[in-house]
């Protein structure tokens, strides 16, 4: 079985409701601030909009950015911190590197900042106005077994689903294959769910029960909801995730 090389990535610490720290040598703050595209659905300055916001940032990281090769041969690891702007029309623009960690990490993430869709841009007064913004972006690899493994429920796909697609599987079972599409017997299935601060998790020993109904009951749009399911490999226990956003 061939091992995996999985890049991890971050937002940085949460400032207030907002996961992108701003810069102190220009404009730093606005009464609304930048929100990622993809969540007009929710009310401005609401916790909702900011949740959406963060986690397609996130997504849109974890799809775009690419760990370079002399990175990886060099078996580097670390954070390049990136500025740039989200001027008053929404682009994003003059995106510099503050500190880079070397391998092409730095050009690999101002690649994915400058490949960034329009944002909503930040607001003052109801009037837009540009930001300037600081994004840290992480670098790391692992040995991860866990990537040689699938799960599928349904016919779910992609990272986002309707809570409707959700109760319409309730009475499927999870199943997890490996490379070959062999079906791997699971020891535990968890479903969780996460909205802002609230997490919700249930388990069972395989199976689409009532407690794990309570959790896709509580799934809301904006949240994020995610199937662990545990499988026996070479004796010991791995877990095997799946994480949708909850679009409706």
């Amino acid at each position: 079985m061939h091992l995996v090389k999985t890049i991890f990535l971050f937002v940085g610490c949460l400032i207030g409701t907002f996961a992108v720290q701003a810069q102190s040598t220009e404009r730093t703050s606005a009464e609304q601030m930048p929100y990622f595209p993809g969540c007009t659905d929710y009310a401005d300055n609401s916790e909702e909009k900011r949740d959406c916001s963060n986690q397609r940032l996130v997504n849109f990281l974890a799809e775009h950015l690419v760990y370079p090769e002399a990175a990886q041969k060099e078996g580097l690891e670390g954070t390049v911190y990136v500025g740039f702007e989200v001027a008053a029309d929404g682009q994003v623009q003059n995106a510099k590197i503050i500190r880079d960690i070397g391998g092409g990490c730095g050009a690999a993430a101002l690649d994915v900042i400058n490949a960034m869709p329009r944002w909503e841009p930040a607001r003052d007064a109801g009037e837009a106005v540009s930001v300037r913004l600081n994004l840290p972006v992480g670098f790391a690899f692992r040995t991860d077994k866990s990537a040689d493994f699938q799960i599928n429920w349904g016919r779910l796909t992609g990272t986002e689903v309707r809570k409707e697609q959700l109760e319409s599987n309730i009475k499927r079972a999870v199943l997890v294959r490996d490379q070959d599409g062999n079906e791997r017997p699971l020891v535990e299935l968890i479903f969780a769910f996460e909205k802002g601060r609230r997490y919700y998790e249930e388990a069972s020993s395989g199976r689409v029960n009532a407690s794990l109904q309570k959790i896709i009951k509580k799934a809301k749009k904006g949240g994020v909801f995610t199937i662990i399911a545990v499988i026996q490999e070479e004796g010991e226990r791995m877990n095997i995730e799946r994480s949708f956003n909850v679009i409706d």
